[in-house]
């Protein structure tokens, strides 16, 4: 099927907006995803990262000619409806430069653009300063952007010793080449001894002490301190060890602590709960990013909570920087990694900023976001251990025991309930295996369910073929958030990973307590050295559980969507065959009598 065949006219848009929704549209009807129609457009020869195409097909702005030519080629678009495309994108950017045409240079000067009207996500133009401190009146120049898109200078880093308040408008300290240039309007000129011979290097200064003044516009404008983090979790028990250490190790100046766990374990939650009951130490803002969604992926139903869709794509942290220099007030254009993650570094010493990464998949994906100021600290979560990452501390979270587990049951279902009937729902919290999603969904069940006793939920969540249904509830699942990390190692390019998720799946078939690397090279056919390889990297995705003594072992849940995907994926003779393997090296090894 090709575009021309799913009834989007791109003639019907009167402005960029709609016409970025049609191309939301014809994504979406194509049926690929933004990873197969960037590996699509780099076969045609062009270039479309994945990252680039999600930030197109979510601003409202109208996308750049090269990158429209090439979704539409990427997504089978005949060449004459391309044509009709790219003349209403034609119409469109003349209408915006008829609106805003370009200025007359001055006398010997260079041509410049006229300011552009700012979107819904851009604010006003700042204004030029002059040599006096006011602005000026004279044309805009080149060298005053004019634009939120075209890197206007809002935050400058100056040596000197005044602090930033909270909201951090307005406030400037001279430095030692400029008295007064660049003043905020109407603002206190500078004490004498701070003009321009001042010496950052004099006594009891510190040279590398730097403070962020903010630029405002003549309303008074300035960028708010940021606050990005989601709600904190309503409830959370059995964790008091893990948040006093957590709160303890993020004080350190330029503290990297990462959260490790398996999926559904409660990391989020965790992060969340100590980055709100320490947020008050950061006077410079606290910035959130959910890595698994933050190009512009839409969450997929049934993903769990702050989740996104497994085998989309994951693109570099460039967008990611560059929406953390917004939120604090930095305009940030095109550059390269390295420029914003530097950017980033500048903006946040001295001002105190704790960042939350949710949901990292490595450690190159968080590097360059990490901040390294006095008084800045950043939590990573992650079910990888990001073992190659240098982190100031580490901690890892487990399945609540049974006690704790059957609190936060009682504490979400009702005490009185809980204690009426102690068997059903020690069956209950048994099924959880202690994750606090699981516990999460059947406590919600007997909450809404009033009437039910729990000795019906039990007998439900007793039965393992329909254990999973049961714990779904609304967008919570622990069926899906085992899918993302399975898919992980399922839809990877390499062949290693995919020869894990083989692993993965028929090792859940035979009836055994431990997996061994032997065992498991016999039921896929592969060297036992090839098996040790890729149990241990399903270990490192928290799928199986080291048992000690090379072995290792399914948790309960775990083991049971295992089977599920064999039995979805591997044919039956397949299944059948793997087990024979198996069941030839045991009597091989079996000492007869």
């Amino acid at each position: 099927m090709t575009a021309s065949d799913f009834g989007v006219d791109p003639t019907a848009a009167t402005g960029p907006e709609q016409y970025v929704a049609l191309l939301r549209r014809v994504r979406v009807q194509s049926g690929l995803t933004y990873r197969a129609i960037a590996r699509r457009a780099q076969r045609d020869g062009k270039v479309l990262p994945p990252s680039t195409l999600a930030t197109m097909l979510g601003r409202p702005t109208l996308p750049r000619r090269d990158l429209v030519s090439a979704m539409l080629r990427a997504c089978e678009v005949p060449h004459d409806r391309a044509v009709v495309w790219l003349a209403v994108w034609s119409r469109l950017a003349a209408a915006r430069s008829a609106a805003y045409p370009r200025r007359r240079p001055a006398a010997g000067g260079t041509p410049v653009e006229a300011p552009r009207a700012p979107q819904r996500h851009e604010r006003a133009p700042l204004p030029r300063a002059t040599a006096g401190g006011g602005p000026s009146a004279g044309a805009v120049t080149a060298a005053a952007p004019t634009a939120y898109g075209e890197r206007a200078a809002v935050l400058r880093l100056v040596p000197g010793e005044r602090t930033v308040g909270p909201s951090g408008a307005g406030e400037r300290t001279v430095g030692p080449a400029g008295a007064g240039r660049g003043r905020v309007p109407g603002a206190r000129p500078p004490h004498p001894r701070r003009s321009s011979g001042a010496d950052p290097h004099r006594a009891g200064a510190d040279p590398h002490r730097l403070r962020v003044g903010v630029r405002r516009g003549e309303d008074g404008w300035a960028p708010p301190v940021p606050y990005q983090l989601p709600p904190a979790p309503p409830l959370l028990v059995g964790r008091e060890a893990e948040i006093e250490r957590l709160a303890g190790a993020v004080a350190t100046d330029g503290a990297v602590c990462v959260v490790e766990g398996a999926g559904g374990v409660g990391k989020s939650a965790l992060a969340l709960h100590v980055a709100h009951r320490i947020a008050g130490r950061y006077r410079g803002g606290c910035l959130y990013v959910d890595l698994r969604a933050a190009y512009g992926v839409p969450p997929v139903p049934g993903a769990g909570l702050l989740a996104a869709g497994a085998g989309l794509p994951m693109a570099g942290p460039t967008e990611v920087l560059h929406r953390l220099l917004r939120a604090l007030g930095v305009p940030a254009g095109a550059a390269s990694p390295d420029e914003a993650s530097a950017l980033l570094r500048t903006c946040t010493a001295g001002r105190g900023v704790l960042v939350l990464l949710d949901n990292a998949t490595s450690a190159a994906q968080v590097r360059p976001l990490l901040l390294s100021g006095p008084g800045c600290a950043t939590i990573v979560t992650s079910r990888p251990a990001l073992a190659d990452l240098d982190a100031t501390a580490r901690v890892h979270l487990a399945p609540l025991p049974h006690d704790a587990a059957l609190d936060l049951f009682a504490e979400l279902a009702g005490a009185d309930r809980v204690a009426a009937e102690p068997a059903a729902a020690a069956t209950v919290v048994r099924a959880c295996g202690g994750l606090p999603l699981a516990l999460r969904i059947v406590g919600a069940r007997a909450a809404v369910r009033l009437d039910a006793p729990l000795v019906a939920l039990a007998e439900r969540i007793a039965d393992e073929a329909r254990r999973l249904d049961v714990l779904q509830l609304g967008d919570l699942s622990v069926r899906a958030s085992l899918d993302l990390a399975y898919r992980a190692f399922a839809e990877a390019a390499e062949e290693e990973p995919r020869r894990a998720a083989r692993l993965f799946r028929l090792a859940a078939l035979p009836d055994w307590t431990h997996l061994t690397p032997y065992g498991c090279a016999a039921l896929v056919g592969l060297p036992p050295c090839v098996a040790e390889r890729a149990l241990d990297a399903l270990a490192d995705a928290h799928l199986v559980e080291p048992a000690g003594g090379g072995r290792y072992r399914f948790p309960d849940l775990v083991r049971l969507y295992a089977r599920e995907r064999a039995e979805l994926v591997d044919a039956p003779s397949e299944r059948e065959e793997a087990l024979a393997r198996l069941r030839r090296m045991k009597e091989t090894f079996t000492p007869r009598r």
